[in-house]
């Protein structure tokens, strides 16, 4: 985060919405792209917050599907191995159902998928997360063992 806040209030308020770093105005553009390096060098090493630490099943997918973060329990029922990130398509592990729904008008909060490597039943439930502007940005995907 850029900001020209300095209190510590506001940056625990930066830190509430998500921020993971801060740099006050004016800044120095060096120490600016460093920062930007290293936080890509985390995102990269596989350090990407607090989904590594989720008790449950969960994907963060891009709106083409594709895999950003994924929790262990996700990637260990999905038989993805990582680094799966960016790599595999989450659209390919839904039915030709599934399938035709995305390429139509959108796949619905609740469906089923099946397993990469044991192909066994998965259900799974999406949030579209949108910006301000109406934009999808993401796909939060919780999965559970299906029927």
């Amino acid at each position: 985060m850029v900001t020209a806040l300095s209190l510590t209030e506001e940056r625990i308020k930066g830190i509430e919405a998500g921020a993971t770093d801060f740099i006050s105005k004016p800044f120095n553009k060096k120490e600016l792209l460093a920062r930007i390096q290293s936080s890509l060098a985390l995102v990269k090493a596989g350090v990407n917050g607090i989904i590594h630490s989720l008790p449950g099943a969960v994907v963060i997918a891009d709106p083409a599907w594709w895999i950003i973060g994924m929790s262990p329990l996700a990637a260990t029922l999905l038989g993805i191995p990582e680094p799966g990130l960016r790599v595999f398509n989450f659209a390919g592990l839904l039915g030709q159902t599934e399938k035709d729904q995305v390429a139509s008008d959108g796949l619905p909060a609740e469906f089923s998928l099946r397993a990469l490597a044991t192909r066994s039943p998965l259900d799974a439930r999406q949030v579209e997360v949108f910006d301000p502007a109406g934009r999808l940005v993401l796909r939060v995907v919780t999965l559970m063992a299906g029927a």
